[in-house]
């Protein structure tokens, strides 16, 4: 049988959503329809007229399935220039294949699979899927590659409107399927070295993190750069898990400063509040309920407050959100949750953003600090009216600021009667030798504070 001058097109695919309306429009438009085993199965199934890959190539599948479409007829169809390519051969068996629609075996599901055994995972490595993805990208100048069943529609409604795919799309689909197939690779890459009980016990020579784009954001550090959030699917991380309720698009400084504001209040247990501008804090405070705690971090600076994005550690009740839009101006507010009367409060402030933090927030469990004596910080009997979570305060504020002392200095001198920093205004007689002096940075901090604030 002779297919010179026909119109063919490979269909072979794990994933079979919509695959047989996408076969009627391909034959629709004149195309015939080449396909393996369990795609051929599907298609006599709804009873969709196509010829199998053993028929075309004259040579029947082996190594039980392992080799189906790994042969000259079928590479040689997709990947030649044009009809002159193929009359070169001398040989009629041999056609152009026009359409390569493929997607491949679910190795990354199977792997997610809790009881995946590693045979299970390498028999759903693909080989020939691959293969022909790569010819048929290659040669986009002639050929349409589609891997991703939500392009069916785009490439029916082409060749209903103009015969045949536009350069553009075949390009387009191109790209799509060497991303795709890197990212197959990676997922392949990733499970072998977890398996690998070498590897295990060492560093992998490389690193591969696998991001898939979540949305777009407004702009970028500055207003006429682009930006977008990306997700680390592969290895798993976990990132700035959040809703957004109410307000406009966020931009990237939105992001990364509600990142920081939730990165430093999420260290507390005691209802918490922090104000953050420009990625530093510029308000900080704990108390015994938020609206005490909003108000200590305020008066700290509202000079820097002003167009800031402020978080909690604990759900925000409408009343002190109403007092918030009231007094101040606010990008974003983030918190573990917000009562149902706060997205009604916004109505008359469209622009600010309410974050929904969805991860719980937590303090942290325990700080490994220890003192010259070599007892735990925290267990250790102080002579003086510091306490731990004292430290622990000045420690996380260390952290969120990049500027370090010298804002604390300021803010010691604006607002001396806020809770954490009360211990300031005590004679004390905390001494250096109690100190930890080794690399962590609260040493160092508390060592500046002894110094500058002649704490004796």
């Amino acid at each position: 049988m002779t297919f010179k001058n026909k119109k063919l097109a490979i269909i072979s695919v794990s994933n079979k959503k919509n695959i047989d309306k996408l076969a009627q429009g391909l034959i629709k438009n004149d195309y015939i329809i080449l396909s393996t085993g369990g795609t051929a199965k599907f298609l006599s199934s709804k009873k969709i007229k196509h010829i199998s890959i053993s028929k075309f190539t004259d040579f029947e599948e082996i190594l039980e399935g392992r080799v189906k479409t790994l042969h000259p007829k079928i590479h040689a169809g997709i990947l030649a220039k044009n009809q002159s390519s193929i009359s070169a051969l001398n040989d009629d068996t041999f056609a152009l294949i026009d359409m390569v629609i493929v997607n491949l075996y679910p190795f990354e599901e199977t792997i997610s699979k809790k009881n995946c055994t590693y045979d299970q995972a390498i028999e759903n490595i693909d080989i020939g899927g691959p293969t022909m993805l790569r010819a048929a990208a290659k040669n986009h100048q002639r050929v349409t590659v589609v891997t991703d069943p939500d392009d069916y529609n785009i490439v029916i409604d082409e060749l209903d409107k103009n015969g045949e795919t536009s350069i553009e799309l075949r390009t387009k689909l191109a790209k799509k399927v060497f991303e795709k197939i890197s990212h197959y690779d990676l997922m392949i890459y990733n499970y072998l070295n977890k398996t690998d009980k070498e590897v295990k016990n060492s560093l992998p020579n490389s690193l591969n993190i696998s991001l898939v784009k979540n949305c777009d954001l407004r702009y970028g550090e500055n207003p006429h750069q682009k930006a977008a959030i990306y997700d680390i699917k592969k290895p798993k991380m976990i990132g700035f898990d959040y809703k957004q309720l109410v307000g406009k698009e966020l931009s990237y400084n939105n992001l990364v400063d509600a990142e920081s504001a939730l990165a430093c209040v999420k260290q507390f247990g005691k209802p918490s509040c922090v104000i953050v501008k420009h990625a530093n804090p510029c308000g900080v405070a704990e108390s015994d309920n938020l609206l005490k705690a909003y108000n200590y971090a305020y008066k700290t600076d509202p000079v820097s407050a002003f167009g800031g994005i402020i978080a909690f550690n604990k759900p925000l009740d409408s009343k002190l959100l109403k007092k918030i839009v009231s007094q101040q101006f606010v990008e974003v507010i983030l918190a573990p949750g917000f009562d149902k009367n706060c997205i009604g409060i916004l109505k008359s402030k469209p622009n600010i953003r309410l974050l929904l933090v969805k991860k719980s927030i937590n303090k942290i469990e325990h700080l490994i600090l220890y003192l010259k004596s070599n007892k735990p910080l925290d267990k250790f009997e102080y002579k003086t009216k510091f306490d731990f979570y004292d430290l622990l305060f000045l420690d996380v504020l260390y952290h969120h600021n990049e500027k370090g002392k010298s804002l604390f200095s300021g803010m010691f001198k604006k607002n001396k009667p806020q809770r954490i920093f009360r211990f300031l205004d005590e004679k004390s007689s905390f001494s250096e030798d109690v100190l930890l002096m080794l690399s962590f940075p609260i040493g160092k901090f508390v060592k500046a504070l002894i110094k500058n604030f002649s704490i004796s």
